[in-house]
């Protein structure tokens, strides 16, 4: 199995944010099954840590499937993702709040995308619905097209 397919899998969310990651020079292909985190090691990390706060289950451990796919220790990461003892060391890096502006910013567009597409379905399955312009059943779609748009 390809390594990155192993963190699609372990992250259902890494795949979600792939395609911001690549177009934001976050992350390179660089061959068939080879990428690369072009950011920071630290970054990676706390990006994997963030998004795989809810993950249950990763077989072969939580970083194996990073480590594999990133080719970085799975200490290292772990130790990047803690403070590591360090009361001094801010909770998220620089490049880390970049990527996490630029994803959270991708995530409520398409969020907003589907509430979009939500609405006009309904509203168009609304308007199939008045069949013979009877002026109650209109004010009522009328209402509810209203309600849905507000």
């Amino acid at each position: 199995m390809e390594d990155i397919t192993r963190c699609f899998i372990s992250f259902p969310q890494f795949r979600a944010d792939i395609g911001i990651l690549i177009e934001e020079g976050v992350v390179k292909h660089d061959a068939f099954d080879q990428y690369e985190w072009v950011k920071s090691k630290t970054s990676l990390a706390e990006y994997f840590k963030w998004i795989g706060s809810n993950v249950e289950y990763v077989p072969g451990g939580f970083w194996e499937p990073i480590e594999t796919t990133f080719r970085i220790k799975r200490g290292t990461l772990r130790k990047l993702a803690d403070n590591n003892a360090n009361p001094l060391k801010p909770p998220e890096s620089k490049d880390f709040m970049k990527i996490k502006a630029a994803v959270q910013q991708q995530r409520a567009r398409i969020d907003q995308e589907k509430k979009e597409r939500s609405a006009f379905n309904t509203i168009k399955k609304l308007i199939g619905e008045v069949e013979g312009g009877e002026p109650e059943k209109i004010r009522e779609i009328l209402h509810k097209i209203k309600e849905i748009l507000s």
